[in-house]
């Protein structure tokens, strides 16, 4: 795959796990809402990486280090939602927290799909990337 191949396809799928995150908020599936933000961020971050480095992202799905590799000073209001989003790639799906209703609940669930969106348009707006992300 093509290095602009390989970022539309990361992109497309930020935009596939946010609107996927959307879709379990409506299905009352609470952590999986939270775990495709975290997603969804994930893949932002990687076809970032791509762009900025023209290679292959890492093996590796923390938000933190992720976004400690882009070449772009990003303001502590995002990075502290990238920090609070991280935990739920593995939370949401391995810990028994994953079914506590005070961790995963609607509230919260609305709330990390709303930061999740600033984050992405705040990324999109930063790096030019409305062409792939228009639907934000």
């Amino acid at each position: 795959m093509t290095l602009e191949k390989s970022i539309k396809f990361w992109l497309n799928s930020c935009l596939d796990d946010f609107n996927t995150a959307n879709s379990m908020l409506v299905a009352h599936r609470y952590n999986y809402s939270m775990f495709m933000c975290q997603q969804s961020l994930e893949e932002l971050l990687k076809a970032i990486i791509m762009i900025q480095s023209k290679d292959h992202p890492p093996y590796l799905h923390d938000l933190i280090i992720l976004s400690k590799k882009i070449d772009l000073i990003i303001p502590k209001r995002i990075h502290n939602i990238l920090r609070d989003i991280n935990p739920h790639y593995i939370i949401a799906r391995y810990k028994p927290q994953r079914f506590d209703p005070k961790i995963y609940n609607q509230a919260t669930a609305k709330k990390t799909i709303k930061l999740t969106q600033g984050v992405i348009k705040w990324f999109t707006k930063k790096m030019g990337l409305k062409k792939y992300l228009p639907n934000l």
